[in-house]
């Protein structure tokens, strides 16, 4: 029979792992890179997902930070690693490409 003080001591750790797991965040923004000319902005922005979810939502709510912190390009890539030396060795798991016509183009808002 196990005693009363392992249990607890068992116990407390499986919680302080599922509260840790918890505050991971869903995934990290690692690198953006972003080129404009002759009228034209393309983004690319590299993210490393913390947590196995939903790659839609994911995707979706990157583009809308992205879009909210730094405009609409022309065109935005996002692709989806699982580690950081995925990025290193060309190895996304998913990639979405996001094509916005000329008037949905917009310039990266006013920093205060």
């Amino acid at each position: 029979m196990i005693k009363k003080g392992y249990q607890v001591l068992v116990l407390s750790i499986i919680l302080l792992l599922i509260v840790g797991y918890i505050r991971i965040p869903q995934y990290k923004i690692h690198q953006g890179f972003s080129s404009c000319g002759n009228n034209y902005k393309y983004s690319e922005v590299y993210v490393i997902v913390m947590k196995p979810c939903d790659t839609t939502t994911v995707i979706n709510n990157i583009v809308e930070q992205y879009r909210k912190m730094n405009g609409t390009p022309n065109k935005l890539t996002v692709k989806l690693y699982h580690c950081k030396s995925a990025i290193f060795k060309g190895e996304e798991y998913y990639t979405a490409t996001f094509e916005y016509p000329e008037n949905e183009v917009t310039e990266a808002p006013e920093v205060f």
